[in-house]
C-alpha cells in the first residue's frame, strides 16, 4: 500500500479488524483506541486495581471496539464504570475475557462481555467451592457459617451452631 500509512495497519489486515496491543505497566494508564476494532491488553500486575486504565474519547461516532486480556492467568487489570465509560459493573477480566464497547458520541457504552468456561484442571483450594460474583465470574471461596464441606462434597452442620431460634416452633423438639 504505497500511498497509505497507519501505525495500526499491517499488510493483509482487513480494514474492519484494526488491532493494537497495549501494555499496562502503571496505574491509571490512558489508552487511545481511535480507529481500532480490537485492543489486546497485557498487564504486569496480579491486582486488578493496580492496573486500572482509561479510554480516550473517540471522534468516530458508532465506533465499536473489543478488548481482550491476553496475558497469563496470574495477571489482570480493571476498567472502572466511570468518566466516559458506561459499564454494567467494573471490568476486571481474567485471561482471554473480552469486553465490547461502542462510542455514542459522549460515552463508551458496554455492548457485552465474555466469561470463559472453567477448564477441568483449574486450581481450587481444598474444601472451597466456586461461587459466581457480581459480574458472573467464578471465585474460589470458603464455605462459612453454620455448615462445613469436605473435599469429597460432604456437607455437615457444624458443632454447637443450632440454637432454639433455628428450630421451627412446632417441631416438637425438647
Amino acid at each position: 500500500m504505497p500511498n497509505f500509512h497507519n501505525g495500526y495497519l499491517n499488510q493483509g489486515d482487513p480494514l474492519g479488524a484494526l488491532a493494537n496491543t497495549f501494555y499496562l505497566t502503571a496505574d491509571n494508564q490512558a489508552i487511545s483506541v481511535e480507529g481500532l476494532s480490537f485492543a489486546k491488553l497485557n498487564s504486569n500486575n496480579t491486582t486488578a486495581t493496580n492496573r486500572t486504565f482509561t479510554i480516550a474519547n473517540s471522534s468516530l461516532f458508532g465506533q465499536v471496539v473489543t478488548f481482550e486480556l491476553i496475558t497469563g492467568s496470574s495477571t489482570t487489570c480493571e476498567l472502572a464504570n466511570s468518566g466516559s465509560v458506561k459499564l454494567a459493573a467494573a471490568w476486571t477480566p481474567l485471561q482471554y475475557q473480552t469486553l465490547t464497547l461502542q462510542w455514542d458520541g459522549s460515552y463508551w457504552v458496554e455492548l457485552g462481555r465474555s466469561v470463559p468456561s472453567l477448564p477441568a484442571n483449574i486450581a481450587l483450594t481444598d474444601g472451597h467451592i466456586f461461587v459466581g460474583d457480581a459480574v458472573d465470574v467464578a471465585q474460589d471461596v470458603a464455605v462459612t457459617g453454620d455448615i462445613t464441606i469436605s473435599n469429597a462434597g460432604v456437607v455437615a452442620i457444624a458443632s454447637d451452631v443450632i440454637v432454639n431460634a433455628d428450630v421451627k416452633t412446632d417441631a416438637a423438639i425438647a
